[in-house]
């Protein structure tokens, strides 16, 4: 089973099933040539195993054989059906090799305090190194598709964790919390947007095209 990470406040609103969807960068970009075509993003279509495929053919202004491609293949990390575990800081009692079986202590949301006087440990273990063994959240796929990251929808960007202010027509994330009430903004886009160069600066102007993960919480 794969393992996924998130921020601490962006696990905190999937634990709590404010967040249901996630957008990840796709490495490398599917190859664009301005001035012979442009994908949009309805381009791909999926055709199973996590895989999307460009295959419409390609409109061609240029002479150049260069940039006649007919066909592109992406492939997803994480698939359709597909269960992973949540990684987060942790530690194991008494240690992970020395107790293998030992209790488990996890940093966030909440505390689970194992420690005598309610100490926390020195050194929590990193959240990569983590495995299935010791994860306590999981999530499943349940769709997956391709689009440039600005053609996010409104529906979109509240499955990402956007909320509506009670009784305004503002938006907000709780993943950002650098101002005291937290920044609200007019659209649920300009909040994600805000959302997201927080974690990556300068994607958004950049607008990559992306894999969109929608999951639910499962036991």
């Amino acid at each position: 089973m794969q393992g996924i990470m998130f921020k601490e406040s962006l696990f905190n609103l999937v634990v709590n099933g404010t967040k249901t969807m996630e957008r990840r960068v796709i490495k490398p970009q599917p190859h664009t040539c301005g001035s012979c075509y442009e994908y949009k993003k309805s381009d791909y279509r999926y055709i199973g195993g996590g895989k999307f495929c460009y295959a419409k053919g390609i409109r061609v202004d240029s002479s150049d054989a260069a940039c006649w491609r007919y066909e592109e293949s992406l492939k997803s990390r994480y698939k359709v059906g597909e269960t992973l575990y949540l990684k987060e800081p942790f530690v194991v009692a008494g240690g992970r090799k020395e107790n293998p079986n030992g209790v488990v202590a996890y940093k966030w949301q909440p505390l689970n305090v194992i420690f005598p006087n309610g100490q926390q440990p020195l050194r929590w273990e990193n959240p990569r190194t983590m495995g299935e063994k010791h994860a306590r959240y999981f999530i499943e796929i349940i769709d997956v598709k391709v689009e440039r990251l600005n053609d996010i929808s409104d529906e979109d960007c509240l499955r990402e964790g956007i909320c509506k202010v009670d009784n305004l027509s503002t938006y907000k994330s709780f993943a950002l919390p650098e101002t005291p009430n937290y920044a609200e903004f007019k659209t649920p886009q300009k909040a994600f947007a805000a959302l997201f160069d927080k974690i990556k600066r300068g994607t958004w102007d950049s607008n990559p095209f992306v894999f969109c993960y929608e999951f639910k919480l499962v036991k």
